[in-house]
């Protein structure tokens, strides 16, 4: 779920294979993509998020890839394929964006972020696959924090870690509030990038508020 500047709500349907925008009534405004591999066709499609230009950032899962859309659905850009390389990806899960435009996407099945310019070209990635420091296991969920620290979801190692934009490790979490991780999958930071919340997985899935 992303939110615009006018508070316009988007989501991505992973089965329904494509985004809807509604407005904060809830009022449907748009839709697109529709299952393919076509450009502007989507392919379980998971992560998304709005640039501060309104540009909608969508990360394929099933498409292994990332598309860039106008606020009504137009294909601005597309970049990604499936492969194990720079700039290609193993499902593509969740996107981030930072105050200087550059794109994170967490590449699950590589376990790694990989990060762009705002113009899709690859610059640099964050992880490898591992249990230690700095190393993850399908990672989720990423997101920008209150300093621009970046903040990833180790789900398959139940953890999370947090980043410099350059990649240098800074702190290592494994438990907050309820207890200790069961695979997070997602962290939420409010419009004033303070932490709203952790989702956890495990019988039933929980949110965390450290």
């Amino acid at each position: 779920i992303a939110i615009d500047a006018l508070d316009n709500v988007y989501t991505t349907e992973f089965r329904g294979h494509r985004v809807r925008k509604f407005t904060p009534e809830g009022e449907l405004l748009a839709e697109w993509g529709g299952l393919g591999s076509e450009p502007g066709q989507l392919s379980s499609p998971t992560g998304i998020v709005v640039g501060p230009d309104g540009r909608i950032y969508v990360a394929e899962s099933g498409g292994h890839r990332v598309q860039v859309f106008s606020s009504e659905g137009m294909l601005l850009e597309t970049w990604g394929e499936f492969g194990d390389g720079p700039g290609e990806f193993a499902s593509a899960m969740t996107v981030a964006l930072d105050d200087d435009k550059h794109i994170y996407v967490s590449d699950w099945g590589n376990s790694r972020v990989q990060v762009f310019d705002n113009a899709g070209r690859f610059l640099h990635q964050i992880g490898a696959p591992g249990t230690g420091l700095r190393e993850m296991t399908n990672p989720t969920g990423v997101a920008i924090g209150p300093e621009g620290d970046i903040w990833v979801m180790d789900r398959g190692n139940s953890r999370i870690q947090r980043f410099t934009r350059d990649g240098t490790f800074v702190q290592l979490w494994t438990q907050a509030g309820l207890g200790v991780f069961n695979s997070p999958t997602n962290i939420t930071f409010d419009k004033k990038r303070q932490l709203v919340g952790i989702r956890v997985y495990g019988a039933s899935g929980a949110a965390i508020q450290p």
